[in-house]
């Protein structure tokens, strides 16, 4: 149905959006050359076409039965999972833009940990659209605290769209590709390293971790989830065990296990 035809739900749905959906609205008008109504019109055909929106388990499960059908063309391997994220890079990018902004509190002791130091260098590896990075620059940009902001992933449509909302009223961005020839590019110092979400996709983890302590000086946030996780399509290392050992092993101070860690 199209938009016209339920101006009321229409406009209680774009009220609802958060700032990373309206700024892809407005990427998405200028990358097909159309209005921003019209841009605004095909986000919401799309949010609903399935049950639930893009938000919803329907769409996740497609998702899940998307990754599985195209398995007979490019699958999770070690060989071809770069292949297989380029892929569905499309479906992945409307999943991670249903997905709730972080809302920081001006006391989140993570913001007041980083209060401290001008400029905050933050790294976003497998950033995904690196809501919780931006979310975090954008806070310390309210008490003037210069960001550089760096963000890691295979290079997909969403590289584009990053890059744009940095130049758009965001921390201005640098992006570097994960590439098969190169899947660790050259970390910078860091004051900040977010990497949620992503060890359990890594084939063999235990070199991106070891080039991210590299990376950290002592005082450093680590930003993660090495928690185990479910052994689905593309986690191919649903056990962390060994992320948390290295962890857990003298070299960092937990601050929350699993999730925040500081460098010793």
């Amino acid at each position: 149905m199209h938009p016209n035809d339920q101006a009321p739900v229409f406009a209680r749905w774009k009220t609802g959006l958060t700032r990373t959906q309206h700024h892809f609205v407005a990427w998405n008008a200028e990358l097909l050359d159309i209005s921003l109504d019209r841009s605004y019109q095909r986000y919401f055909r799309s949010n609903n076409a399935v049950a639930g929106g893009l938000i919803g388990p329907e769409f996740r499960r497609l998702g899940n039965q998307m990754h599985e059908l195209f398995s007979v063309l490019t699958d999770d391997s070690e060989t071809e999972v770069f292949d297989s994220y380029q892929f569905h890079a499309r479906m992945h990018f409307l999943r991670m833009l249903a997905y709730p902004e972080p809302q920081l509190a001006v006391n989140n002791p993570l913001i007041t940990a980083l209060k401290g130091r001008n400029p905050v260098r933050i790294t976003d590896f497998g950033c995904g659209l690196a809501q919780v990075s931006r979310a975090v620059a954008a806070q310390l940009a309210e008490d003037d605290i210069a960001v550089d902001l760096t963000l890691c992933d295979i290079p997909t449509l969403r590289k584009d769209f990053l890059i744009w909302m940095g130049a758009h009223g965001g921390a201005p961005t640098r992006f570097l590709d994960c590439t098969p020839d190169r899947p660790i590019p050259p970390l910078p110092a860091s004051d900040l390293f977010v990497i949620t979400e992503v060890f359990e996709h890594l084939h063999d983890p235990i070199p991106y971790f070891d080039a991210i302590e590299a990376s950290l000086s002592p005082g450093a946030i680590l930003l993660t989830d090495v928690s185990d996780h479910e052994d689905e399509f593309f986690h191919v290392s649903p056990d962390l065990s060994v992320i948390r050992d290295r962890l857990n092993g003298g070299g960092f101070t937990t601050v929350r296990p699993n999730k925040v860690y500081v460098k010793s």
